[in-house]
């Protein structure tokens, strides 16, 4: 039987000893739940391979769940699906790290100049996301 600590991938084949072991420790909301569920339902009933889906595809697709947004999306193809080009400017970590590391005015369009710094990174952007927000988790930014 999986245990909470066997669990170093959430699958939809996992996902009921995930929200047996896991989501039971946190406090969700119950509309945060159906959505969770909204997401596995759509795994299983799209005959898809979504590694094999294009980015807009798999955007396109997620969009149609309700209570799924542009953040979650992003955090989909970044972490789950893992491609190579997603920039989660939406990512409230994300914007306190930019916004220290490359002096970038909050008050100012800061989106805009956040995806001014990232353009750079492309074709990369995902492995430079992923190490900024882990970079945080040792640094402790505010």
């Amino acid at each position: 039987m999986l245990r909470k600590a066997d669990l170093d991938v959430i699958t939809p084949d996992n996902f009921e000893v995930f929200e047996r072991e896991a989501l039971s420790d946190i406090k969700l909301t119950e509309s945060k739940v159906v959505t969770l569920h909204r997401i596995l339902s759509i795994w299983h009933e799209l005959p898809n391979d979504w590694k094999n889906l294009s980015e807009e595809e798999v955007r396109s697709a997620l969009k149609e769940i309700k209570g799924i947004g542009p953040w979650t999306i992003d955090m989909i193809l970044l972490y789950t699906l893992e491609l190579p080009d997603i920039f989660p400017a939406d990512d409230y970590h994300l914007k306190i790290i930019m916004t220290q590391l490359y002096q970038l005015d909050p008050n100012s369009r800061l989106k805009s100049q956040m995806k001014e710094v990232a353009e750079k990174w492309s074709p990369y952007r995902s492995l430079a996301t992923r190490y900024l927000l882990e970079w945080k988790k040792f640094n402790q930014l505010k």
